[in-house]
């Protein structure tokens, strides 16, 4: 029987989620190359950084851990994306992890995922997901601001697009 815990956490995702979408949105592709000083990410950089999370977040429960090379990798393949192409992508994500969440069994929430800073349960896992989602979503919406764009209300849920 599906977890209803797991299923509000996922739907949580999908609404929170939504809103850094948005954010996506308001980019060009010229903005992407932007940041706010010398020794700070660009706007893809940090772009890319939250749609990776997601990503690894969701194939690490099957892997059992994320080796440095995982993520890399998927550095590597989003670095080149347009706006449209990163905005796909994070739609593509969140999908990933609505299914991988609302699918998961006790085992795999119990499942310790080596990663290079510890040994942890999947479901601190997610919980650091959020955290990591929500936090350079923060990051993000100063550097929108920074570029002169009109950010929308951080909880507008209702006008998010819909997971089909």
């Amino acid at each position: 029987m599906p977890d209803p815990l797991l299923h509000q956490l996922a739907d949580n995702f999908v609404m929170f989620s939504g809103i850094t979408e948005r954010y996506f949105e308001l980019l060009s592709d010229e903005d992407l190359n932007w940041k706010p000083r010398d020794d700070m990410r660009t706007v893809r950089d940090l772009v890319v950084h939250l749609l990776e999370g997601i990503q690894l977040t969701c194939t690490c429960v099957k892997k059992g851990e994320i080796k440095n090379e995982d993520q890399e990798a998927i550095t590597k393949e989003l670095q080149g994306y347009t706006v449209a192409q990163l905005v796909a992508y994070s739609k593509k994500m969140r999908k990933l992890h609505v299914d991988t969440v609302k699918n998961a069994s006790d085992a795999d929430l119990q499942k310790i995922i080596h990663v290079f800073y510890g040994e942890f349960p999947w479901a601190t896992m997610l919980g650091f997901t959020y955290d990591e989602h929500l936090h350079h979503r923060g990051q993000l919406s100063v550097y929108l601001r920074l570029m002169g764009k009109e950010l929308p209300f951080a909880y507008d849920y209702e006008h998010n697009v819909p997971l089909v």
